[in-house]
């Protein structure tokens, strides 16, 4: 198994992301102030130290836990505005994949030249304003989870939502048939950059 791991940040960047031997997560910061760059690397903090996981209610669980720790450690700040974080995790076991989900942050599938997305974007509409379920706002939030079998020459990608209206999912499944997870890595950065002036983007590509 192979990963690389893509960060296009300008300014203060508050996405956050985990990429160890069995799980990657892509966590995007969002609100003012400080609250929304702690909350993005609270959680991936806290899934680092809570792994392995063996389950889809495992990884739920620890998405609670965490919800739990940024709600106090932000509220330490003082932040006036409301903060906090998506998050996207995914675990790999021997044969299974499990993954968890709260937010606009997306995980896909490429397997046998099919891009499948195997998460769900938590947006409403307020009026004009996209309002994404995050991390930290909610003692009760909703965690999206799904699991699946592993199979020989499986690409993942978690990506955090500014690929949206830059890059397609035409595009990114060009990019991650690529020969090597450096070099589709490297594609969707490169697009990325060329397109948008003031995004930010963090993505993790996994091979097995």
């Amino acid at each position: 198994m192979r990963w690389s791991v893509g960060s296009v940040c300008r300014g203060a960047c508050a996405d956050s992301y985990l990429a160890t031997g069995d799980t990657f997560a892509v966590a995007d910061g969002m609100g003012k102030g400080k609250g929304a760059v702690l909350s993005s690397r609270k959680a991936v903090e806290l899934l680092s130290q809570m792994r392995p996981y063996r389950s889809e209610e495992e990884l739920r669980q620890a998405f609670l836990k965490i919800n739990k720790e940024i709600i106090k450690e932000v509220g330490k700040l003082g932040d006036t505005a409301a903060t906090g974080t998506t998050l996207s995790a995914l675990a790999l076991d021997t044969d299974r994949y499990f993954l968890a989900h709260v937010g606009d942050s997306r995980i896909y599938l490429l397997r046998d030249g099919e891009l499948s997305l195997l998460t769900v974007d938590q947006v409403r509409l307020k009026g004009r304003r996209k309002v994404v379920r995050v991390l930290g706002l909610d003692w009760s939030p909703e965690v999206f989870t799904r699991s699946g079998e592993l199979k020989e020459g499986d690409t993942f990608l978690l990506i955090s939502d500014g690929f949206l209206d830059v890059i397609s999912e035409e595009e990114l499944k060009q990019a991650l048939s690529g020969d090597s997870v450096e070099e589709c890595a490297n594609t969707i950065g490169k697009l990325f950059e060329e397109r948008s002036e003031d995004g930010e983007l963090t993505f993790v590509v996994v091979k097995l």
